[in-house]
């Protein structure tokens, strides 16, 4: 027959099974079979840990998001003191213009990404034809080619 555990020591080999300590040490520390502690475990207290585990990674996310979002705040305010700063000075050095529109490219980015579009364009078209290309710059000729792939047919 089997022998009836204390509620105090069955309390405690939770509160260690809850903060991720294993069987075997939760048995030594509260004198209960590991096979009662694995029964227990398996049979209702697992579930309640991987609940407790969700909401603390729910808890790490929503901490991670809110200084995510202190320091683009923080970056923002950078961003347009220096800009307010470059737009006082009467000449603009090219390096300068360079910042600014870099930083006019990542802030247009960043709202399409915020909108959910598309934030370059990217294309999955086959290598052009040495008959498509001379088509093309009939149509075109100042179209840059520079990065094609040209397939050409090789005699059989």
């Amino acid at each position: 027959m089997s022998e009836k555990i204390d509620k105090v020591k069955l309390a405690r080999a939770k509160e260690l099974y809850m903060s991720f300590t294993s069987v075997p040490d939760i048995a030594e520390k509260t004198g209960i079979n590991a096979r009662t502690i694995r029964y227990h475990a398996d049979n209702s207290w697992h579930k309640l840990r991987s609940i407790d585990q969700e909401k603390f990674f729910e808890y790490l996310s929503d901490t991670k998001k809110t200084l995510l979002i202190n320091i683009t705040d923080r970056a923002l305010v950078l961003i347009e003191n220096s800009l307010r700063e470059m737009a006082a000075k009467p000449v603009i050095k090219l390096q300068d213009a360079r910042i600014a529109a870099d930083i006019l490219e990542k802030i247009d980015r960043i709202l399409k990404l915020d909108e959910g579009k598309a934030t370059s364009i990217t294309t999955t078209a086959a290598p052009s034809t040495v008959f498509e290309l001379r088509k093309r710059l009939k149509i075109d000729p100042f179209v840059t080619l520079e990065n094609e792939v040209v397939a050409t047919e090789s005699p059989s």
